[in-house]
């Protein structure tokens, strides 16, 4: 549960931040979904 809130949260960051930090925040969130794996 804890998981998903922050994830959606990193979404909502996400959409009002910009360009440079997406793809930073993006790759932080790949590298993560990755290592879970």
């Amino acid at each position: 549960m804890t998981l998903n809130n922050m994830s959606s949260q990193s979404k909502k960051k996400i959409t009002t931040s910009k360009p440079s930090k997406i793809s930073k925040v993006a790759r932080y969130l790949k590298t993560k979904m990755c290592l879970r794996e």
